[in-house]
């Protein structure tokens, strides 16, 4: 496990929101508010071939992955960790069609206040900074 470099690394706790568009569901994009909603900046993180992802409440940590206080233990003063020998990066790896790419799937953690998002993706994401209000529209069609 290491600790993933992101200007907003050393803040403990930041809001997390997930936004998975219904006909791209492995490009995800992740919101972080480090100093907490309306506090800016703020961050939009776009993964790209992304097979797989959680997103859950802080207190409902699945069993199958460490706590997240365990986590904070074993890198100190960061909510962002990369987890290498992960169990679901050695159970999806391959899967997506990725597997012809020599890309190594990796398991990305970001340990927010509100929510815990886990990403295993062949790619790091992309990273932008705002500093204003942001409106983000997602279209649906059935």
């Amino acid at each position: 496990m290491e600790r993933w470099e992101l200007p907003f690394s050393n803040k403990i706790y930041p809001s997390v929101s997930i936004i998975v568009p219904p006909e791209h569901f492995n490009q995800i994009k992740v919101v972080v508010m480090p100093y907490g909603l309306e506090k800016y900046p703020g961050y939009l993180l776009k993964f790209r071939s992304a097979p797989f992802f959680m997103f859950y409440d802080e207190t409902c940590a699945p069993p199958s992955i460490p706590q997240w206080f365990d986590l904070l233990k074993a890198i100190p003063k960061s909510s962002t960790v990369i987890w290498h020998d992960s169990p679901l990066v050695k159970q999806y790896a391959g899967i997506g069609g990725y597997s012809n790419q020599n890309l190594k799937l990796k398991h990305y953690i970001i340990l927010g206040g509100d929510s815990i998002v886990e990403i295993l993706a062949y790619e790091e994401p992309s990273i932008e900074q705002f500093t204003e209000r942001q409106k983000f529209t997602m279209e649906y069609s059935f």
